[in-house]
């Protein structure tokens, strides 16, 4: 049996008990740790026994791994509702063991199953989870490697899911972040929500090449790493993790990183060096933001972990940190307080933005790495730290317009920051104007920084990426917004005060934004938002419940079932000539569908005719109506100089239909659709007008992904290499998400209702 990832949850799905990937990833992976903690257990013992010493396992030999995961001598394995038993018990005894007595390495085997649970309930299938986990040979490099690959699968499931709220951060920026902070042995090396583990791991494997070769620098590689993570399965994956990257005994904490006063850390459990993507948004309990000074309480975490990393990070210490846009701009006073304290405590020495695809297609908030040490800059003015901060905005790579899962950023997409990074300097973006100059790096004192109230929006890029939020992120990004710009109009709005009531008041700051325009244009561009981030959730399969009516076909049942029925009509129409019909090969899926759904492409479910090319001079005055580029928009047909043509037989392929969507191939409205919902007369489709007519599904479900801008984004790729043409390959090879016949109408059911809502706007 070959180990790998989508084999383990093949058989887990056989098991009803096991319903989630949360559920999947849990019962997999604490397998997989209990194999890797016998191997090295194993070799502990091997290590004791040279030593001249005796070594006591932590766990008792009924459940010992070769006690139960192997068979006995007789070569009979322990299966059905006997192992289900026995892995429960086991569970519960490594939950609540007793650590007296146990060398500190040890004990993580409580610390990881104090949350966990055996969820299978099938022993069959459990028997063949376990004789997979078996095929992994820990002691052999290149199977170590092999878990390596398939761990960061297992990741990506995890957070394309969202089951757990965790972002994957790729390995690119976490390198990138890790080699600037060049964490060196003898330091420790911080992550307080830690996740799975990415940030460490890069720690580990950058202090590997600089060398770890004596008893010395093993020990203190050892204890070079501190961790913290709030959730139980990203904790399990992260100390799996470091077991993997050779930490036997990490300093890794289960639970909230804010449960102590962040003024209350002594100098003992500060570490050297930071580097986190602390989450965002709001998940702090108000017992925990006690523990923060008045002046910072927010409930946006990411500011919260910014105040807390200052308190501890050693002096001379230094951090990498990764931040949503909404906190460079933002003007509540808990930012505003946080900001000050980086400028006036820290030395905030560099701002790297970044483009706001990096996490897709986990998610699309966008986000920048503040660099800032606990140390005084040189030259720095009184009452700061910090001298000058340098932003630096890295653009998408040549031939790129995002990133993607099948087009991730790569570490060498990092390289021009790099260079950058060794050879500082101002960097503008090309402009016929100089009164327009706009800057890609910039050099910004902390005096300036101060007198503009903070703002570290700075070096934007020139034009606003498309960024496709989830309506939660889209709502808490727009009230993070409102409240930024209502508290600037409010402050202009007391300076007007003052001065009609005769006060002599300063000079305001330079003016960076007029705040009613922007508040305008944030309302107003709200709504079409909802409706794309909407559209997105519905096509991802997190908009309505997944849940399978009693007997009801999956999607690839209803797949092969809707390929049959084309197949039937082929053999109708054409007899012997007749060809024998086949699914399109989908070889990379854009994400990670729900159960029950399946991947193909638009042409395995959809009829697609690219319209007949009727010569204009053959137009008539009477006859049916033709439909041409020009003569439909998003709302409806166009009533402006309508052509008609006489029919005939072999014109049947190209009359419209109820339900078909119409899409413009060609031009400046490339991409164009519309829903035909009412026809009034008799209508042929002319060359260039893709007709979209759905097989056995809900039409309306193909129409909202055709309008989705997953199809958006895709379309302008094909603009920008074919001269703004899309092919009917192109349409036909259209990955489509395809969910059972149910949800497709719940999902419908749910846009049209959010859409009536947005529409009363």
């Amino acid at each position: 049996m070959t180990f790998s990832w989508k084999t383990a949850r093949d058989i887990m799905r056989a098991d009803s008990n096991v319903s989630t990937e949360y559920q999947r990833l849990e019962q997999f992976v604490s397998l997989v740790f209990l194999r890797i903690y016998n191997a090295l257990e194993e070799e502990w013992a091997d290590e004791a026994d040279s030593e001249g010493r005796d070594y006591t396992p932590a766990l008792p030999d009924e459940y010992q791994w070769d006690a139960w995961a192997l068979p006995d001598a007789a070569g009979k394995a322990l299966t059905g509702e006997e192992l289900v038993l026995h892995l429960n018990a086991l569970y519960r005894h490594c939950a609540t063991m007793s650590v007296v007595g146990l060398e500190p390495r040890q004990k993580i085997v409580r610390r990881v199953f104090e949350g966990l649970t055996q969820h299978m309930r099938d022993g069959y299938q459990l028997r063949q989870l376990i004789d997979l986990v078996n095929s992994l040979n820990y002691h052999d490099a290149r199977q170590r490697h092999l878990f390596g690959q398939m761990y960061e699968e297992m990741l990506r499931i995890m957070q394309s899911s969202k089951e757990t709220g965790e972002y994957y951060t790729p390995r690119a920026v976490t390198q990138f972040i890790v080699e600037q902070l060049n964490p060196r042995l003898g330091e420790r090396f911080g992550d307080f929500a830690c996740g799975t583990g990415g940030f460490l791991t890069a720690a580990i494997d950058h202090l590997h090449r600089a060398g770890v070769s004596t008893k010395k620098e093993v020990e203190q590689l050892q204890q070079a790493i501190v961790g913290c993570e709030l959730k139980s399965i990203p904790y399990l994956l992260c100390a799996t993790n470091l077991l993997v990257h050779g930490i036997d005994n990490p300093t890794l904490t289960a639970g909230t990183a804010f449960s102590k006063n962040i003024n209350d850390y002594d100098d003992c459990e500060r570490v050297d060096v930071i580097g986190m993507n602390p989450p965002y948004g709001g998940m702090t309990t108000a017992t925990e933001l006690t523990n923060f000074p008045e002046n910072v309480r927010t409930s946006e975490t990411a500011v919260l972990f910014l105040a807390y990393i200052c308190k501890r990070l050693r002096e001379g210490g230094r951090a990498g940190v990764i931040i949503p846009d909404g906190f460079l701009f933002g003007s509540d006073g808990a930012s505003v307080e946080v900001k000050k304290l980086l400028l006036q405590h820290m030395n905030l020495h560099t701002i790297v933005r970044l483009p706001s695809s990096v996490f897709a297609p986990y998610t699309s908030i966008t986000t920048n790495i503040l660099f800032f040490d606990n140390r005084t800059a040189p030259g720095a003015p009184a009452g700061f730290r910090t001298k000058d901060v340098w932003v630096y905005r890295l653009d998408m790579p040549e031939g790129y317009k995002h990133f993607s899962k099948t087009k991730p950023i790569l570490p060498e997409h990092m390289q021009p920051l790099k260079e950058w990074w060794l050879d500082r300097r101002e960097l503008t973006d090309p402009t016929d104007d100089p009164a327009r100059l706009t800057y890609k790096a910039r050099r910004f004192t902390a005096a300036e920084i101060a007198e503009s109230g903070y703002n570290l929006d700075l070096c934007k890029y020139p034009k606003e990426e498309e960024i496709i939020l989830t309506p939660d992120e889209l709502l808490a990004d727009y009230h993070e917004r409102r409240t930024a710009l209502d508290a600037e109009i409010s402050r202009r709005l007391s300076s007007v005060g003052r001065l009609i009531s005769g006060d002599d008041i300063e000079s305001c700051p330079p003016e960076i934004l007029n705040p009613w325009k922007d508040l305008g244009a944030l309302t107003e561009n709200l709504p079409d938002k909802l409706r794309k981030s909407v559209l997105q959730e519905a096509i991802h399969g997190r908009l309505v419940p997944n849940t399978l009516q009693p007997g009801e076909l999956t999607a690839r049942e209803l797949l092969n079932d809707i390929l049959s029925a084309r197949q039937k009509t082929e053999n109708e129409t054409k007899g012997k000539k007749a060809k024998k019909l086949t699914l399109n090969k989908v070889d990379e899926e854009p994400w990670e569908l729900p159960e029950g759904w399946c991947w193909c492409r638009l042409g395995d479910i959809a009829n697609i005719n690219g319209g007949f090319a009727f010569k204009s001079t053959d137009y008539k005055k009477e006859g049916y109506r033709v439909i041409r580029i020009s003569d439909f928009n998003e709302q409806g047909f166009v009533n402006k100089s309508i052509v008609r043509y006489d029919y005939e037989e072999k014109l049947a392929p190209y009359l419209l239909q109820q339900n078909d969507i119409l899409m413009c191939m060609t031009g400046g409205t490339v991409g164009k659709t519309y829903y035909v919902t009412n026809i009034n007369e008799p209508m042929l489709v002319n060359q260039r007008v893709a007709t979209i007519r759905a097989i056995g599904l809900s039409s309306d479900y193909v129409n909202f992904f055709i309008k989705s801008p997953y199809i958006a984004q895709i379309i302008e790729d094909c603009k920008n290499s074919t001269n703004d043409n899309i092919s009917m390959g192109d349409i036909l090879g259209f990955h489509f998400p395809l969910p059972p016949l149910s949800i497709q109408h719940e999902i419908v059911s749910k846009i049209e209702e959010i859409f009536a809502v947005l529409d009363s706007f």
